[in-house]
């Protein structure tokens, strides 16, 4: 992560790669991507979040240990579908990314950031808002959350776990002092 925040000329990175050999979650001393996330956010680094399904078996069995598309995507709020209008959107922060998890309106400001999630999922949903140092700020279980963000929080942004496994990331808000 401190090599990430030395970059320059970047506007994301990837917190979820899809790949069955990626370490998305860390361990043996390891941080998760997200933890490396949160880190470069909270030196002041704007960068947003991406998963990729990183897949390179197309044809054949779909299983956990072979690299099918399908395990990481970006879902973007773009005004056309050309490349410039999606990049456009992207960079500036109008998309959230998602391993399964189906967002539906995202209101985001520095007053209120609210979450709904998409109607038709039966899914159990638990949503963690996250801030500088990737502090945990609030957790909201259900289809809607709702978090008042402080300027103390420095950044916002939520993880949405669902009770099948998959996720969804919204991008951060930074809170000017």
């Amino acid at each position: 992560d401190k090599e990430i925040s030395q970059v320059s000329g970047t506007w994301a990175m990837e917190v979820h790669n899809g790949h069955p050999d990626s370490n998305n979650l860390g361990g043996g001393g390891k941080p998760s991507t997200e933890s490396m996330w949160d880190r470069v956010l909270s030196t002041g680094t704007r960068l947003f979040g991406i998963a990729t399904d990183d897949s390179h078996h197309y044809t054949g069995e779909f299983s956990f240990d072979r690299s099918n598309p399908g395990r990481g995507w970006v879902v973007v709020k773009s005004d056309a579908l050309d490349q410039d209008s999606l990049m456009k959107a992207m960079s500036a922060g109008e998309f959230y990314a998602s391993t399964g998890v189906v967002l539906g309106e995202l209101s985001i400001s520095p007053s209120e950031l609210v979450i709904e999630l998409d109607p038709r999922t039966d899914e159990k949903l638990t949503t963690v808002f996250y801030g500088k140092h990737g502090r945990e700020l609030w957790r909201s279980e259900g289809p809607v959350a709702r978090y008042k963000p402080s300027k103390l929080d420095g950044y916002v942004r939520s993880t949405v776990e669902s009770s099948r496994g998959t996720r969804a990331w919204t991008q951060p808000i930074f809170l000017e002092n």
